[in-house]
């Protein structure tokens, strides 16, 4: 089942988003402002959402502005970035946030 169609039952702690947000396949149908909004509303009022960037060859400079989509509706607590030595790796970016209210 993709992503977006995916409709549970209830919500969740934790929501983890693993360079998912945006595909060079064009296999999501969500903007990356309905990708949040998902995340968003599958999380308890108290949970969390781990996120990962691309790599900065893909995520490019749009990282700041889908950064500042996460903070429409996330507050970033922790904000971290990879140094692995690891081409693919090297420059993710690793903020874990919890939800806002939204109105």
């Amino acid at each position: 089942m993709s992503f977006e169609n995916f409709e549970p039952a209830e919500t969740y702690g934790v929501v983890c988003s693993f360079a998912n947000h945006s595909t060079f396949d064009g296999n999501t149908q969500h903007t990356v402002e309905e990708y949040f909004d998902k995340c968003h509303s599958l999380l308890d009022n108290d949970g969390l959402f781990l996120f990962e960037s691309h790599a900065p060859a893909y995520e490019g400079d749009r990282l700041e502005s889908v950064l500042g989509l996460i903070r429409e509706r996330f507050s970033i607590i922790t904000r971290t970035t990879l140094t692995t030595g690891k081409r693919f790796d090297d420059g993710r970016t690793l903020p874990v946030a919890s939800p806002i209210q939204l109105c």
